[in-house]
């Protein structure tokens, strides 16, 4: 009697590599390596370049080659290698999906499911509106007002949430968070670190003008300017029609560049005015001459370039959000960068409602300053799973290689990037 053909057994991935591949739109495993990804990449190199082998690995399931990789970090997001994909691959997306789970698993655990998204803000809120209620507990009053003069009365944040209760709070919440990147980043420094001796092939330059390149490079976004291709590629060599997908946008690494470099420059500029406010409310704990209270006047310098930073920083989301309605018309992208983009127009916009409230002496004030706290405190706890972790993580990735170049502890050949990657 024949025996009955077995089934063949279903493919059982760990539960990282399924995310990993959900992440990435499930298209990863149609790539065939024809190599279009590396040869379109602008920033990749000659030698063992990205996204290619990485789609490679990735297939494989040689998900430790991928722990090891720097070059998820070198990748500069500018989607050229999905547009020009024949398979529909969607290289760039893989690209993305390995640095969220980079930062997952540098972080030591998992952000759970239902912080995710939305519910860490959520979190936020419910923690400060308990403040609020327990001071409403301690002194009978919802809406506490402070008067100044016999005659009028004055709205002031400090009265519902004192400064020092929220410097405890974020300060710790602060060292909680460096102490997860700090882990993150020894770990990375360790996969990038082969057993035995690094050797450097050319010139030796000091550790303090490759680190100072790599930080001019990733706060002025110089990098973008490379990856502009022409708007309207050469005709196909058999006179056919040249596919839609081979004409990259050179909108889209304009408003990618523009977002980036108002980004950082208004959150320079807000963390220094943070820093200054923080400063004169401690000295004045201390009892120092120079102290200073708030809130500052509205013409104070520093209050003017806080405000003007502000509206620049909503000017920066929303050229990166057009970049991103652009680029989906191509590809998968990332939930957390559309999140981060959100979240920063929360914070902005319910700091400049608060304020706006605030001088017009009403009462919705502590409202919008309570939503105001909630999201700043959900951007500091969510850092290490969330985008603005790449600023460690890829600093860190572009130092290595600069240092020592593109070596792959289970591989035996190496490769050493030029100067300006």
């Amino acid at each position: 009697m024949p025996l009955a053909a077995e089934a063949p057994a279903p493919v059982r991935r760990p539960p990282d590599a399924s995310r990993l591949l959900h992440d990435a739109g499930n298209k990863a495993l149609a790539c065939l390596q024809c190599g279009m990804c590396g040869v379109v990449c602008p920033h990749a190199a000659d030698v063992s370049p990205w996204p290619r082998k990485e789609m490679l690995w990735l297939g494989w399931g040689e998900h430790e080659r991928l722990h090891r990789d720097p070059d998820i970090w070198l990748c500069r997001d500018c989607g050229h290698c999905s547009q020009l994909c024949p398979r529909g691959a969607d290289p760039a997306a893989v690209m993305a999906a390995l640095r969220a789970a980079a930062c997952r698993r540098l972080s030591g655990r998992p952000l759970p499911a239902w912080l995710e998204g939305w519910g860490l803000p959520l979190l936020g809120l419910l923690g400060w509106a308990l403040v609020w209620l327990i001071r409403f507990m301690q002194t009978g009053v919802w809406f506490p007002v402070v008067r100044t003069a016999p005659d009028s009365n004055e709205i002031l944040f400090a009265a519902l949430y004192p400064v020092g209760l929220i410097d405890a709070i974020f300060l710790l919440t602060a060292l909680i968070v460096l102490l997860i990147l700090s882990r993150g980043a020894y770990r990375q420094w360790q996969d990038y670190s082969p057993p035995g001796t690094l050797l450097r092939l050319g010139p030796r330059t000091s550790a303090l003008s490759d680190l100072r390149a790599v930080l001019r490079d990733g706060l002025f976004g110089r990098d973008f300017s490379r990856c502009r291709l022409p708007d309207t590629p050469p005709p196909p060599p058999d006179g056919g029609a040249c596919d839609s997908r081979q004409t990259p946008s050179a909108d889209t690494i304009r408003h990618q560049r523009r977002g980036h470099l108002l980004l950082t420059a208004s959150l320079l500029v807000l963390a220094a005015a943070s820093a200054y406010v923080a400063v004169g409310h401690w000295a004045g704990l201390l009892g120092l001459s120079w102290a200073f209270a708030s809130p500052l006047p509205q013409l104070n310098p520093v209050k003017l370039a806080a405000n003007l930073a502000a509206f620049t920083l909503l000017l920066g989301v929303w050229h990166l959000l057009r970049r991103r309605r652009a680029e989906q018309r191509h590809r998968r992208l990332p939930p957390q960068g559309r999140h981060m983009l959100f979240l920063f127009f929360g914070i902005t916009l319910s700091g400049l409602v608060a304020q706006w409230l605030r001088l017009a002496d009403m009462q919705a004030a502590y409202a919008a300053y309570t939503l105001h706290l909630a999201l700043v405190w959900a951007l500091f706890a969510g850092l290490p799973w969330s985008p603005l972790a790449h600023i460690v993580y890829r600093t860190l990735a572009l130092f290595h290689v600069r240092r020592y170049g593109r070596c792959h502890p289970h591989t035996l050949s190496a490769s050493f990037a030029p100067k300006d990657v």
